[in-house]
């Protein structure tokens, strides 16, 4: 897998934006995006989302187009629906998630960043199959005997470890500080509402993780504890894309502020640590969520489930395929139509390899709702919803999608 899809699986930079600006370096490299601003000491471009400085005097030429066209791009109209899935970036208005924007970061620093942070969804990427191989893979000595100490004895067993899989193979990975090769990098999973900050060090072969914390997601927006009622995370009391937009955006939005790209390189800031407890303290929270998570995914497989299990077997087949008028037969007559063009003008590899990552049923209207993930890429959510029409008929079924990195814009 080369280096520019492993980024494309980081920051879903799978859906491209179509900029003809392009910034020549002297030393020969090309920088395509958005040019923001330009003077006669700087340019400022949008490169995949950030802002990043050029200065004059490093700089060769500069190509730029009349005409721009962010491609493929949902016609938003007054549905804000179809408008709260488009990818297309306002760089006043939107803050890439997992990476603040800032004017002081320069090519280099951009550079180390994307690179450290493919490497982390390698890792990632592992953890979700095998978390424990991972970790002696990736981390120093003192990180392992820490992970043993403090992790595994909370996963014993294989069972367990289930729980450890679902949460990598569902985290987003975020990139925030990043100074003189170390980083802080943290895995969020917002079905699992866990993060697990870690920070790292560039090495010759590939990063090394340093150290780490599990950190609930009441314990890093400074909520009160979920009660039990309240693992479910998302209910249907209102849409499931509601919901975790209002959730994502204010975790993010806390790393963004306490892990700038640049400035003093700390690991835990003070406003951090007075929020959270010991690693098995935060454990204890999250595991009872996963553990919820394990016995939700195996009710979906449940015998009565069987028509909900041919839906996304249906869908599976259907999706990667991108074809609107097979789709729209199946679909229910309320599909809405916009939506699924832009589902269907997304990159095939956003719509393959989707898996089951949430699910709950309503008895009282015969309605279900599932949330397919492909694993490589998570940020992305197809949220399907199935209500049945009796027997020998079959059930209507909607489906939306979701980019949780423009949660924010969702929410307005």
């Amino acid at each position: 897998m080369n280096k520019k899809i492993l980024l494309c699986l980081v920051f879903g930079l799978t859906w491209s934006l179509s900029y003809a600006d392009t910034v020549v370096l002297k030393s020969g490299k090309q920088f395509e995006g958005e040019i923001l601003q330009q003077t006669d000491d700087k340019v400022v471009l949008n490169y995949r989302g950030t802002s990043v400085n050029f200065y004059t005097d490093e700089i060769s030429s500069i190509s730029k187009s009349a005409v721009r066209s962010d491609t493929p791009q949902a016609n938003t109209g007054s549905s804000k629906a179809s408008s709260a899935y488009s990818t297309k970036a306002n760089s006043k208005e939107q803050k890439p998630r997992g990476l603040s924007s800032s004017a002081d970061v320069t090519p280099a620093q951009m550079q180390e960043i994307f690179m450290l942070a493919a490497q982390m969804n390698i890792f990632r990427l592992s953890a979700g199959a095998m978390a424990n191989r991972a970790v002696e893979v990736w981390a120093i000595k003192e990180f392992q005997e820490k992970w043993k100490n403090e992790v595994v004895s909370v996963f014993p067993d294989e069972a367990s470890m289930d729980q450890l899989r679902d949460f990598f193979s569902s985290a987003v990975v975020l990139f925030g500080r990043s100074s003189g090769g170390s980083a802080v990098c943290a895995f969020y999973s917002p079905w699992s509402d866990a993060i697990f900050l870690v920070t790292l060090k560039a090495g010759q072969k590939h990063a090394s993780l340093m150290d780490f914390r599990f950190i609930s997601g009441e314990s890093w927006r400074g909520e009160p504890v979920v009660t039990e009622g309240g693992l479910k995370l998302y209910s249907l009391k209102e849409p499931l894309i509601i919901a975790l937009a209002r959730q994502y955006s204010k975790t993010i939005e806390i790393f963004d502020e306490l892990y700038p790209p640049t400035g003093e390189f700390i690991f835990l800031p003070d406003a951090m640590k007075s929020r959270i407890g010991s690693t098995a303290d935060e454990l204890g929270k999250i595991t009872k969520r996963t553990s919820y998570r394990m016995g939700m995914i195996k009710r979906l497989f449940a015998k009565e489930n069987l028509p909900v299990i041919y839906v996304i077997k249906n869908l599976r087949a259907l999706l990667p395929a991108g074809d609107i008028k097979k789709l729209s037969a199946y679909l229910s007559p309320r599909q809405n139509k916009e939506m699924l063009e832009t589902i269907c003008s997304m990159p095939a590899g956003l719509r393959q390899n989707l898996s089951p990552n949430y699910f709950v049923q309503n008895k009282s209207n015969g309605s279900f709702l599932v949330a397919l993930v492909n694993a490589e890429i998570p940020r992305w959510v197809f949220a399907v919803q199935i209500i049945e029409k009796g027997e020998g008929v079959a059930p209507e079924v909607t489906i939306e999608a979701m980019d949780l990195q423009i949660s924010a814009k969702i929410l307005k």
